[in-house]
């Protein structure tokens, strides 16, 4: 009975107390939580450079890609130009014959 008797003692000390230790507890629970989050940042930091970098590789091979795709385009239409000046050049001689 001793045992209970001391924890309800130490329980109406704790009771009547000031909050002090209250802000002391949750100070210690804030800065903790603070540093945590802290640590967290800094272990994701290197997942999101090598995702930052894998963007910037498919980024720069897609520029490729349509760099190259804009050149054949314009191949394209630079020998559909000329077949097509060559075909008027023909329908302008023949229509000029009679």
């Amino acid at each position: 009975m001793t045992d209970v008797n001391q924890i309800l003692e130490l329980a109406d000390k704790a009771a009547t107390a000031n909050d002090r230790w209250m802000f002391v507890a949750m100070f210690c629970v804030f800065i903790l939580s603070i540093l945590g989050a802290i640590r967290w940042m800094i272990s994701d930091r290197k997942a999101m450079g090598d995702r930052l970098t894998q963007i910037t590789d498919r980024h720069i091979e897609q520029g490729e890609r349509l760099g190259l795709i804009v050149a054949n385009n314009t191949t394209a239409l630079n020998n559909t130009s000329q077949m097509m000046q060559i075909c008027r050049f023909k329908i302008e001689s023949s229509q000029k014959q009679p």
